[in-house]
């Protein structure tokens, strides 16, 4: 079971765990929270996106490629 607030969120040691394969974020939720309002506090001195929308686009493309591709992979297709 994850800790509140860490589901979706991933954290991993790179200097034992290279391969990215023991998400650590469920137990170190205070480093999350630490790094989630370094990250805050970095954003705020970003300039927001020209295009706003852009990462719903990413998304909305990445779901319309996994669609396609299991529809090719559904008849057999490569």
């Amino acid at each position: 079971m994850s800790e509140p607030g860490t589901e979706g969120l991933e954290l991993f040691h790179l200097g034992r765990d290279l391969g990215e394969k023991e998400n650590q974020a469920a137990s170190e939720p205070d480093r999350v929270a630490s790094l989630q309002a370094a990250f805050a506090a970095w954003d705020q001195g970003n300039v927001p996106a020209i295009f706003p929308g852009f990462r719903r686009y990413i998304k909305e493309r990445e779901a319309f490629h996994q669609a396609v591709k299991a529809g090719e992979s559904s008849r057999g297709e490569p």
